[in-house]
């Protein structure tokens, strides 16, 4: 959304596409807003959760899409317990951006 601010038409699509889906769009508060859109949540995996995704169930996909690749010798165990890793640490990583 925030790609989009000068853009009402699109900023009214994407509140009507997030009431569709449940989501709960806040309108703006001088104590709470920024420039930016942002998304409350504090992990990647709660956001998600907030978009009716289950983290856990898609910890589970993956996990079974690593150990196929591993059995038709795609990947190497290393690596998949790698990707694996990687990928559950995403899922738990913050939402924001942070540059150190």
């Amino acid at each position: 959304m925030t790609f989009d601010m000068g853009n009402t038409d699109k900023l009214a699509e994407f509140r009507a596409e997030a009431e569709r889906l449940g989501i709960k769009v806040d309108p703006p508060s001088i104590n709470r807003s920024d420039i930016a859109f942002e998304v409350d949540g504090n992990t990647i995996g709660e956001v998600l959760a907030m978009t009716q995704y289950d983290w856990r169930d898609l910890e589970k996909r993956m996990k079974a899409q690593i150990d196929a690749a591993i059995k038709q010798d795609i990947l190497r165990p290393n690596e998949g317990m790698r990707l694996l890793q990687e990928f559950e640490r995403g899922l738990k990583d913050q939402t924001y951006l942070s540059i150190e």
